[in-house]
């Protein structure tokens, strides 16, 4: 991870084309929570013209990289590289702040950590709609209920070096994304495409960075499970290609599993009709850093008598960005609460996205608001709607 630099810093113009870009400043119009006044923030801390204090850090800590403000920067200002240096490195870090974030990564990245995990989210899912009941007068326990996933079976590691595409599994993804996995799984099973899970790779790395810490070994870990191996890397949460990208090694093989699979999919497929409102939620990663050549929609547009339209507010981040929305669960909701608004005004049959936090956080606001509108993964209408006879 590079370190805070200055001198990328002061490319800034302040210009503030930014502004209504980022969704932190959108909801209280305050510069510090804009693009331009974090870097003066960052640049004040570093120098030493600005103390450090809880205020400070929070301004800092409520950015969602999202990186709006990067696709629309005329001085191409690196804002992301900037927050996350500035993290890593940067004056007012606690000790407490670096422990609570390493305790939340080894949770994510360690075998141990992610099968206790597992198997806490089971019991408490199980226990699920009694806590649910009880939980009424206590909306902090509510809205954590709310976020506790459906789990599936975790990916089975098989390394098969001679397989047609090689799939990053990731760690949340892992855990609670089996149903877009298995949709992965027998979509390349009618196109007779083999899949190799390799066995060492382990989480992305991007819920480390943006805590601040070391995001190197995630990335060596990762570089070395898929370097012996030529064939494409198949992720189906953006979140983890946008970070996975950033490695030079394995970057030009890496493929977002959704265009991946529009690209080959056969001209004369006939997919089954499926009269039904489909909402398509654009994660921040996808449209600001992945930048699929096939869109989701051009993808379910395959899919005979679907309704398709963006969910709106697409522009602005969802407020899930990683843990943001456990670490500020008020902000994460303020800037949920216009895509919950035209999904209840709309009432689609499904919402669809490709990042598993966005997932998890618009499924979350529509359980507490009452809504049974699955959020899915698009290869997941795909899946259901291929031909038996295929």
């Amino acid at each position: 991870m590079a370190e805070f630099s200055t001198a990328d810093a002061d490319l800034c113009v302040k210009c503030g084309l930014c502004l209504p870009h980022c969704p932190t400043y959108t909801i209280g119009q305050q510069e510090a929570e804009s693009p331009r006044g974090r870097i003066a923030l960052m640049t004040g801390l570093t120098a030493g013209t600005v103390a450090p204090s809880p205020l400070a850090r929070a301004h800092l800590d409520h950015c969602l990289s999202c990186r709006a403000c990067e696709a629309v920067c005329p001085a191409q200002v690196p804002y992301g590289a900037l927050l996350d240096g500035f993290r890593a490195k940067g004056p007012g870090r606690t000790l407490l702040h670096k422990s609570v974030a390493r305790l939340s990564v080894w949770t994510w990245t360690s075998s141990l950590g992610l099968s206790l995990m597992n198997s806490a989210l089971r019991v408490v899912g199980w226990l699920r709609p009694a806590l649910w009941r009880c939980s009424a007068a206590w909306p902090p326990l509510r809205r954590r209920l709310s976020l506790i996933p459906q789990l599936g079976p975790r990916a089975r590691r098989q390394d098969r070096p001679h397989a047609d595409i090689a799939f990053f599994a990731g760690c949340v993804g892992d855990a609670a994304g089996a149903q877009a996995r298995q949709a992965l799984e027998r979509i390349c099973a009618r196109l007779d495409l083999s899949i190799s899970v390799p066995a060492q790779q382990g989480c992305c790395g991007a819920l480390a960075q943006h805590r601040g810490l070391n995001a190197r070994t995630h990335a060596a870990r990762n570089r070395s499970a898929f370097a012996t191996r030529r064939q494409p890397i198949v992720a189906l949460d953006t979140g983890c290609l946008a970070q996975l990208l950033a490695d030079p090694e394995i970057a030009p093989r890496l493929q977002e599993a959704s265009s991946f699979i529009a690209s080959r999919l056969p001209a004369g497929i006939a997919l089954r009709p499926l009269a039904s409102e489909v909402l398509i939620h654009l994660p921040c990663t996808a449209r600001n850093v992945v930048r699929p050549a096939h869109p989701v929609a051009e993808l379910l547009a395959r899919i005979p008598g679907l309704q398709l339209s963006e969910l709106a507010g697409n522009a602005l981040c969802c407020g899930a960005a990683g843990r943001h929305m456990l670490d500020f669960p008020a902000l994460a909701d303020a800037l949920v609460a216009p895509k919950l608004s035209d999904i209840v005004a709309r009432e689609p049959d499904y919402v669809v996205t490709t990042n598993i936090g966005c997932q998890l956080h618009l499924q979350a606001a529509l359980r507490r608001a009452g809504l049974n509108v699955p959020v899915v993964h698009p290869l997941e209408l795909i899946a259901q709607q291929w031909p038996d006879h295929e």
